[in-house]
């Protein structure tokens, strides 16, 4: 896991550039703070900062004719922060990543702070479902198999407490 002492000592771009997953699962398994965790350690200045970055890189990247402006992207920021103070430096960048891999759609020259927080949006939802996906295969995985009758069970106890 990065700590959040390491975390709270990266500048912005360096959290833009903190990690490269591929999928929500990773993301998930990258283990880095939340946007919240970071924002009560070191305030809310350099979470926002690194959201803000994530947004001026996306517009530089994709060349946009009507980019969005430093205004608007320190409210979309300000939004994200106080609405998805759940989401991890692994999830926003991996959100940004997808859009200018085009996954949330073509931009058609135009970038503002609604298609940004819908795209955050639409991730919440499939990473929440990732995770209650974890969670049904981890009872699962709890549970008995038809095999285990309470006789068998009881043999198995038994022979445990031999040893």
């Amino acid at each position: 896991m990065h700590s959040l002492m390491t975390i709270s000592q990266t500048s912005p771009a360096g959290l833009c550039k903190l990690t490269n997953c591929n999928s929500i699962e990773k993301a998930i398994d990258a283990n880095t703070p939340t946007l919240g965790q970071l924002a009560k350690y070191v305030g809310d200045e350099k979470p926002l900062a690194f959201i803000e970055m994530n947004i001026a890189l996306l517009a530089v990247f994709c060349n946009l004719s009507n980019s969005i402006k430093p205004e608007q992207a320190k409210m979309t920021a300000e939004l994200i922060l106080s609405e998805y103070p759940n989401l991890t430096i692994a999830d926003v960048n991996y959100v940004f990543k997808k859009a200018k891999m085009g996954q949330y759609g073509d931009l058609y020259h135009r970038l503002d702070g609604q298609m940004i927080l819908k795209w955050l949006g639409e991730y919440f939802e499939d990473r929440c479902n990732v995770y209650a996906e974890r969670s049904i295969k981890e009872a699962q995985s709890y549970s008995f198999r038809s095999n285990d009758t309470p006789e068998r069970i009881n043999k198995l106890v038994k022979s445990i407490m031999k040893k």
